[in-house]
């Protein structure tokens, strides 16, 4: 896929780093995603901040720290999944939370991407 081929009218990149990163699991409640490319968001981490009793396990997050990095997927979606995206990571309750990040792509350069991230260190 071309740069030039990626920005289509109605829709948006979303930066995926946890869950998100199964075409599978994103496409169960967004079903427009399609796969951009791998990608990399430099001065963050991945942290492990709490339990969630949904997952049966443990919820990562993004932590602004120097000279890290974390890689992920850059998906496009339809604009009409934003709200899907949304509801599944329970933004109206603030589980998380919208962020714009800058990250880099082995061959594309770089993309202004969604992302969500959480804040709340307490037990889902």
């Amino acid at each position: 896929m071309m740069k030039s081929e990626i920005h289509k009218p109605d829709t948006f990149l979303y930066f995926s780093y946890a869950a998100n990163l199964l075409q599978f699991q994103i496409r169960i409640y967004n079903p427009s995603a399609e796969f951009v490319s791998i990608a990399r968001l430099d001065n963050y981490r991945l942290d492990f901040i709490k339990y969630s009793r949904f997952w049966g396990g443990p919820v990562c997050t993004l932590v602004p720290t120097a000279n890290a990095h974390v890689w992920g997927v850059i998906w496009r979606l339809h604009k009409d999944d934003m709200a899907n995206l949304d509801n599944q990571k329970d933004i109206d309750v603030r589980k998380y939370y919208v962020k714009y990040v800058e990250v880099l792509t082995p061959y594309m350069g770089t993309f202004r991407c969604r992302t969500l991230y959480s804040k709340s260190k307490s037990f889902a």
